[in-house]
């Protein structure tokens, strides 16, 4: 559907996770009728998901364990994202 919004969370800490997700449910709907996110807990998770394209929005932690979203946030952009 073209009027939805599919957003990625990096974040390691649940309760992290759960502040994110309040805040795209609160002000995710103001911006559009629906929004989809998905939460992965490692850059690992994410990369296996990862389909080009797909994610309008991508929010990075910075401290991962075994990595970080700089990396992540690096190799996106080399992908032309």
């Amino acid at each position: 559907e073209d009027s939805v919004i599919y957003i990625a969370v990096c974040e390691d800490e649940p309760e992290h996770q759960e502040k994110i997700s309040g805040f795209v449910k609160k002000y995710g709907t103001s911006i559009v009728a629906i929004s989809r996110s998905v939460f992965f807990s490692t850059a690992a998770d994410f990369w296996n998901h990862y389909q080009p394209g797909f994610f309008n929005i991508v929010f990075l932690d910075i401290y991962l364990d075994n990595d970080n979203g700089i990396e992540i946030g690096t190799k996106l952009r080399n992908l032309g994202v």
